[in-house]
């Protein structure tokens, strides 16, 4: 049945997929059911009904989930604060990378760019900043960004500088990093100078063209 889900999917046929997945879960026998059909129902069920992700989540035996899991529904907590701007996403997402560790299986950095984004939702800068700096598999351009976008729009805007300069010589800045930051320097903190400074720093790089 998760493969007529999948399809629907492609043509965002919701009310459907919602149909089949209450009748596999009428039917659902955890200690008998497979590790990718799980994968694809949460990663389904993530574009429009997040809290149902979790109650699937919630409904599985350990020992059929892995790490494209914890991915599928760390995608559906961010989505679901980010759309529905409920803490209990982002405590949520908190709480199942916790368990992640706990069960011995390591984020990737699809996974850390959720959980930050999912911070973002809450504006919470500092547990955003905090995961990023503890966890080194974090340190990618996917994060970085994540994390200043959550400080740009949490107002912290001299956080998200003096993040953007204390790893813009490990991580490689792209468009998104500069077009984030510029527009937090120029609307929450009204620094035309410092936003000028980093534009001409980010087409100095070829990474914006000025014409």
């Amino acid at each position: 049945m998760t493969d007529i889900i999948h399809k629907l999917l492609y043509l965002r046929d919701y009310e459907k997929i919602d149909f089949y997945v209450d009748l596999m879960l009428d039917n659902l026998d955890p200690d008998n059911i497979h590790t990718t059909s799980v994968n694809r129902l949460i990663f389904a069920l993530s574009s429009h009904n997040p809290a149902k992700a979790l109650d699937v989540f919630r409904m599985i035996p350990q020992e059929h989930v892995n790490v494209n899991t914890y991915q599928n529904i760390m995608l559906a907590c961010q989505r679901g604060a980010k759309h529905d701007g409920d803490a209990l996403f982002y405590e949520s997402a908190l709480s199942l990378l916790r368990r992640m560790e706990e069960a011995g299986l390591k984020p990737n950095k699809q996974i850390f760019s959720s959980v930050i984004s999912a911070c973002c939702a809450v504006e919470n800068w500092q547990t955003a900043f905090a995961i990023f700096q503890h966890y080194e598999e974090s340190r990618n351009v996917y994060c970085w960004n994540s994390a200043l976008a959550v400080c740009c729009k949490a107002g912290a805007w001299l956080e998200a500088l003096e993040m953007y300069e204390a790893y813009k010589n490990v991580i490689t800045p792209n468009f998104v990093t500069y077009n984030t930051l510029v527009d937090a320097l120029i609307s929450k903190g009204k620094q035309v100078e410092l936003a000028a400074n980093v534009y001409n720093e980010a087409v100095n790089k070829s990474v914006i063209n000025h014409w």
